[in-house]
């Protein structure tokens, strides 16, 4: 409930900013939806690997999501394609969708990581970049995880950054199931894992007796990293090679 007061209070007087993210939020999802199933053409092998992935799963034939299918990725990361297929059918929309989600998320995490780090107008030009940044819109278009780690690294990095300025319980809680969940998706994802301790490490050199000070709030991120990557890594462990 105080989140939520605290959310409304943020809005009423921030109104001109989440205007303006908004705006940047629809331009990047505008851009990412318009003549999806069209462009690019054609229709890739690994798009359509991914879509049968998903279908396996809504078929039934996948009865572990914690373990891997197509290429060694994780069994999660195709449950995304599958809920989309099932709701707009087995077409190219439904299998580039979730790209077009997850490119457009990565932006309003970005915004708020580069606010959070740099201030409101550099969080603005950085969402304007992002929305319309070639690379990010062609892998924002098509039906693969590439585009995940994006979403991802912005997502974990404002949650800790967030957190060591808040130094709320929660939000290093939160941090840590988003770091471990990291494990889930496309494989390039858990070099966030290493980028999270290495801001840890940076705010432990740079604030004297940090660990001793904080020692509660890292170790309930450790138990919230620990709660979301333990089915995933206890698969890995038994299964170095598909790691």
């Amino acid at each position: 409930l105080q989140f939520f007061t605290d959310f409304s209070k943020f809005v009423r007087s921030h109104r001109s900013e989440c205007f303006a993210l908004l705006g940047i939020v629809a331009i990047s999802f505008i851009l990412r939806l318009v003549l999806i199933s069209s462009h690019p053409f054609p229709w890739s092998g690994d798009e359509a690997s991914i879509g049968i992935e998903g279908r396996r799963i809504l078929y039934g034939e996948v009865t572990n999501l914690f373990n891997t299918g197509w290429y060694g990725q994780p069994n999660w990361s195709f449950v995304s394609t599958a809920l989309s297929i099932k709701t707009f059918g087995e077409n190219l929309f439904a299998l580039r969708l979730p790209s077009v989600l997850s490119g457009t998320f990565s932006v309003f995490f970005l915004y708020l990581l580069t606010r959070e780090l740099f201030g409101k107008r550099t969080a603005f030009l950085a969402g304007l970049f992002l929305a319309a940044f070639p690379f990010h819109l062609h892998f924002s278009r098509i039906g693969i995880n590439n585009i995940n780690p994006s979403l991802m690294i912005c997502l974990v990095l404002w949650l800790i950054f967030f957190a060591i300025r808040k130094e709320k319980i929660l939000l290093f809680a939160l941090a840590g199931i988003a770091t471990g969940l990291t494990f889930y998706t496309y494989v390039g994802t858990r070099f966030v894992l290493g980028i999270a301790g290495l801001v840890f490490l940076y705010a432990v050199v740079r604030s004297r007796g940090y660990i001793r000070k904080h020692l509660s709030h890292l170790g309930i991120f450790g138990l919230g990293l620990f709660v979301a990557i333990a089915p995933m890594m206890f698969f890995f462990v038994d299964n170095p090679d598909l790691f």
